[in-house]
């Protein structure tokens, strides 16, 4: 599978994107994005870690098996949120990160989140959208009910996008422990024998969009929020929007990285005229071409058979005989 990553560094400071892309045996290829805040540590952590531990997954079991993958998937997020918090205590409202990962079979293609960084497949001339993701908003009914019922609050002041405790953007997230634990930091043993899935503000459950392999070929693309944002603070670009952006740069596979840049140029373009003088969000799109399966190649109908009935003819020893196919201020965001 051809693929192309390119992101750009915002607000001044290094960037909290990561993102990964590794082929398996099989066929299989997975790649993720991971949008950072308040720091480098979870980031940094996740990017070196899950993506070692979904490759062991995939390895214990049949990824075309859906119902093994999607439990499995939702306890290595759990796992790993947990061997994150067995790293001690971090600072106040300490780091936490979002998490988009795809796994591609030959088959399926399994799209895993926690927060705001979409995740799409889309026909890559015709933009028409097979299959993408939804984001965790705190706003949300179910997200709000379980945030509530564990003791937190979702603030929607006008101008703002709505946040956990008046903070956080997404309720779905690895790390981010002070929204987690009662002390901040370090779970209580009550805390560690709780349900992850459900028990806290802040969840590091994933929702999981399996999508079928379209037979003709398609792009998957994974990015960062920052791609999504626009000159009203209030609105974000709408999945049409971003995919028919990629359609407009795309020049085939073999060039996927200088489409990805392209796509966020004119992103950046909308913000300033000079891109050194960006100072928005962090930007990171990775697109991956997905190509449709081989056709396959029969024998071809030779005619002047026997009486001219059109059978195959055949050699002396029984063997079908086959033809050779060779402008605007950043805002300050929390994530």
């Amino acid at each position: 599978m051809k693929t192309g990553v390119w992101k750009i560094d915002g607000r001044g400071r290094p960037s909290e994107d990561r993102s990964f892309i590794r082929e398996l045996p099989g066929g299989i290829l997975i790649a993720g994005v991971f949008d950072g805040h308040s720091g480098l540590f979870t980031v940094d952590f996740t990017v070196k870690f899950l993506p070692v531990a979904l490759s062991e997954l995939i390895g214990r079991i049949n990824p075309e098996d859906e119902g093994a993958m999607r439990s499995g998937i939702k306890a290595l997020f759990i796992e790993h949120d947990k061997k994150l918090a067995k790293q001690g205590a971090l600072s106040y409202r300490d780091s936490g990160s979002t998490a988009t990962v795809a796994v591609v079979t030959p088959k399926r293609v399994y799209m895993a989140y926690l927060g705001d960084s979409p995740a799409c497949v889309f026909h890559p001339t015709t933009g028409e959208i097979y299959g993408s993701i939804g984001k965790h908003d705190p706003s949300s009914h179910t997200e709000r009910t379980r945030i509530y019922a564990n003791g937190g609050t979702v603030t929607t002041d006008a101008g703002d996008a709505p946040r956990v405790d008046g903070c956080l953007m997404v309720s779905r997230a690895f790390g981010d422990f002070s929204m987690k634990f009662a002390n901040g930091n370090r779970p209580t043993e009550a805390e560690w024998a709780a349900n992850w899935s459900s028990g806290f503000r802040v969840v590091s459950d994933p929702d999981i969009v399996v999508v079928p392999r379209p037979t003709g070929g398609a792009v998957l693309a994974i990015y960062s929020d920052g791609l999504v944002e626009t000159l009203d603070g209030d609105k974000y670009r709408s999945y049409e929007d971003v995919v028919q952006g990629i359609v407009a740069e795309y020049k085939g596979p073999d060039i996927l990285e200088q489409c990805a840049k392209r796509c966020i140029d004119k992103q950046v373009a909308v913000f300033v005229d000079d891109p050194t003088d960006y100072s928005g969000d962090d930007i990171t799109l990775v697109l991956v071409h997905l190509p449709g399966p081989p056709v396959a190649v029969t024998a071809p109908v030779i005619s002047g058979g026997a009486a001219g009935t059109g059978q195959t003819r055949k050699n002396k020893i029984g063997h079908r005989r086959t033809r050779s196919n060779k402008k605007r201020a950043a805002r300050s965001f929390y994530i």
